[in-house]
């Protein structure tokens, strides 16, 4: 099973962390889009001034970048560009605009799981503050957008405590060679 939508937890503790680094790898992706992003329209500035769709696609990371406000996705017409081949969609022509609007597509499903995830923190934040066990097992079914769904088990922790019970059992040396032995 190579899928994680189904995990389990040994404790809300290791939930937490888990929910913490998936937000950490959100933000550095949304990042690392916005920083190629950046730099492709920096390159083709000159080149492509007077192009109308260009100066639209630089607008909106301008527009997106000056304003932090939070926005629902909307289902967007798709752009005549684009065709629909069986559900695929490809972009009609070459060169950049096609690239930029996959990379801002990108970084809008990013923001959108981010938002999602950073809900379901304060959220579950909450809840333990109100009094849920942090020690508690769990097992969590986690999605993309949507609420988290949790489980919750008996601790599946190891016992702290380790006891072995054996019977040992060795025949007895010889008595005669311990005192050759200690005579030598």
């Amino acid at each position: 099973m190579n899928s994680n939508l189904v995990m389990r937890f040994n404790s809300v503790n290791e939930l937490q962390s888990h929910i913490n680094n998936k937000i950490k790898l959100l933000e550095e992706d949304i990042q690392e889009y916005s920083n190629i992003l950046g730099e492709k329209i920096r390159m083709n500035n000159d080149s492509s001034k007077d192009d109308p769709e260009f100066l639209e696609l630089k607008e909106k990371l301008e527009s997106s970048s000056d304003s932090e406000k939070k926005k629902k996705p909307s289902k967007k017409k798709k752009n005549s560009q684009w065709y629909d081949l069986d559900g695929i969609f490809i972009y009609n022509g070459l060169g950049l605009n096609g690239e930029l609007e996959l990379y801002f597509k990108g970084i809008d499903e990013l923001k959108s799981e981010l938002e999602s995830m950073e809900k379901t923190k304060k959220t579950l934040d909450m809840v333990i503050e109100k009094g849920l066990k942090e020690d508690m097992g769990c097992i969590v079914y986690l999605k993309n957008s949507g609420p988290l769904e949790i489980a919750f088990s008996k601790n599946a922790q190891t016992r702290k405590k380790f006891s072995f019970q054996t019977i040992y059992s060795a025949k007895p040396e010889n008595n005669e060679n311990l005192v050759k032995m200690e005579n030598n």
